[in-house]
């Protein structure tokens, strides 16, 4: 495949300021808005490469202790068929060996273009004493050019509810009994006759949003100690609701109905010079993850036909 991929051209500007708010030096307002390009080497390569390697493990018996691994496999009109284990001559277990082993699935590149973050920062930092800062910044970054992968064989363009290969049922919620509404792979969808078509491609619709507030301060306790920390607080909202493919994933797909909370951080560090060339430094950090939301909730549930609502 050539041109894998042709991204010519991605300019990755960098802009900052920095203004003297009274005219003392002592409160600085700093500005920045930059572009940082999608890095990549080879990977993009990489997934399209069908000379990718497997390996798997499989049993051996040694039958007549040659100390030689023997038995058949192979591929016979798309069927794999294998020697019978711990039959003679069939040494090799090749039950764990599927008919697809060898052959590399790839999804088919969508010359999409590369995706890139632009980021604006806002900046307060006022010197309080002589030797003490503090600091208060914002960051805000927007992503383009999202991609997401489509498989075109189960792909419908109209209401979920009548998407051919999806089948919707209620199932209830183990929590309260409330119904949920889920779609279920029919007949029109069976591998034989809807084989997996995957296509990664540009997302248009597709959204990241980030952004971050910090609190920091810098001090000088004299005798050329040196402390600093701060607060800083952070989220990610992903909006992914182009799913012609599986209108399960249509569920919570928009961050920005989700209800997620700002994850936080917090961490004070410090140094202290010694005799003999010796620094004493130390630094306590605490980070508080994003806790699960009310939405946020997974359950395992095995389906079958006795279960109710299942068609």
């Amino acid at each position: 495949i050539e041109n894998l991929p042709d991204w010519r051209s991605n300019w990755a500007p960098r802009f900052a300021m920095v203004y003297d708010l009274f005219g003392n030096a002592r409160t600085a307002v700093k500005y920045s808005l930059n572009k940082y390009n999608l890095s990549r080497t080879t990977g993009i390569a990489d997934d399209y490469n069908p000379l990718a390697s497997a390996t798997r493990a499989l049993p051996w018996t040694d039958l007549n202790g040659d100390d030689m691994a023997q038995g058949n496999s192979g591929i016979v009109n798309g069927r794999r068929v294998s020697c019978v284990y711990l039959t003679a001559g069939c040494e090799i277990n090749f039950a764990n060996l599927g008919s697809t082993f060898g052959t590399v699935s790839l999804n088919t590149y969508g010359e999409y273009p590369r995706t890139y973050n632009v980021e604006h920062g806002v900046e307060i930092q006022h010197e309080l004493l002589p030797s003490l800062s503090l600091t208060g910044s914002w960051y805000h970054g927007s992503f383009t050019n999202l991609t997401t992968t489509i498989n075109r064989a189960l792909q419908f363009d109209g209401d979920p509810a009548k998407n051919p290969y999806y089948t919707p049922f209620t199932i209830y919620d183990p929590r309260d009994g409330s119904p949920i509404t889920a779609y279920g792979l029919n007949a029109n969808a069976t591998a034989s006759r809807r084989p997996t078509d995957n296509l990664d491609t540009l997302d248009p619709n597709r959204e990241r949003i980030y952004n971050a507030f910090n609190w920091e301060f810098r001090a000088r306790p004299g005798g050329g100690a040196q402390l600093f920390g701060g607060m800083s607080i952070e989220r990610q909202l992903d909006v992914n609701c182009t799913s012609p493919d599986n209108p399960n994933s249509l569920r919570f797909c928009d961050d920005k109905q989700n209800g997620i909370p700002f994850s936080k951080t917090f961490k004070v560090a410090g140094s202290y010079p010694l005799p003999y060339g010796i620094t004493f430094s130390a630094a306590l950090q605490s980070n508080q993850p994003t806790p699960p939301t009310k939405n946020a909730t997974t359950a395992n549930i095995t389906f079958t036909r006795a279960t109710r609502g299942y068609p």
